[in-house]
């Protein structure tokens, strides 16, 4: 379950720099685009799957976490957060959707 949860917290950097790395991993190591068709295309890519969870866990502990953590030092009270979706959404009273008050206030915890 650990590597899954992990995963979870990486995935967007994955998903935003799987293809510049691999394409600049392929152009250093074989001096082609990225392919899976040749061994050397498979190991180039085995390769850039390494480098990347690497630039991953890089990216998450020196520059996500301390962004989150300097985030987290700065909430506010429920009463402030309800005024908020007061002026954003009407009369609180009117809304039916205990869905979006229930996201409104978790924004506090």
């Amino acid at each position: 379950m650990r590597p899954l949860v992990w995963l979870g917290g990486t995935g967007y950097f994955i998903y935003l720099f799987h293809q510049p790395v691999n394409s600049l991993v392929h152009w250093v190591v074989a001096r082609t685009s990225p392919t899976l068709i040749t061994a050397l295309g498979f190991a180039v890519t085995s390769l850039t799957l390494v480098i990347l969870f690497g630039l991953a866990e890089l990216s998450r502990r020196f520059s996500e976490q301390p962004l989150i953590a300097f985030g987290h030092r700065f909430t506010v009270g429920v009463g402030v957060t309800l005024q908020i979706a007061d002026r954003q959404f009407g009369d609180l009273h009117e809304i039916q959707n205990t869905a979006l008050l229930s996201r409104v206030c978790r924004l506090t915890d």
